[in-house]
């Protein structure tokens, strides 16, 4: 039986996908400072799996989470967007219309 302390702990209830990834975050965080004082090598091996499981996990979920997220919007996109409008308006560009010539 491995006597890591990497399932330790109370289980919280989860109520939001942000509560999920906090929880996964910091047993992440657990392992990885397990995984710098470990010795023995097949419970290193078993911790850098479990570590690697944990980790795929996060990034589907906050995958998951951004896609949910129907406003969620880049940042930078959100700003290339205003400036476009705003450089449209200032140079009297008729978008979406044919150049009169």
């Amino acid at each position: 039986m491995w006597k890591h302390g990497a399932y330790e702990g109370r289980t919280r209830e989860f109520t939001t996908i942000d509560d999920l990834i906090d929880d996964l975050m910091e047993k992440q965080a657990r392992l990885s400072a397990l995984l710098d004082r470990i010795m023995d090598v097949r419970e290193a091996m078993m911790l850098v799996s479990l570590h690697s499981q944990n980790a795929a996990r996060l990034g589907k979920l906050m995958l998951n989470k951004k896609a949910l997220q129907k406003d969620a919007e880049d940042p930078f996109q959100q700003v290339l967007h205003e400036v476009l409008d705003e450089l449209t308006e200032e140079l009297d560009l008729k978008l979406g219309s044919p150049p009169e010539i």
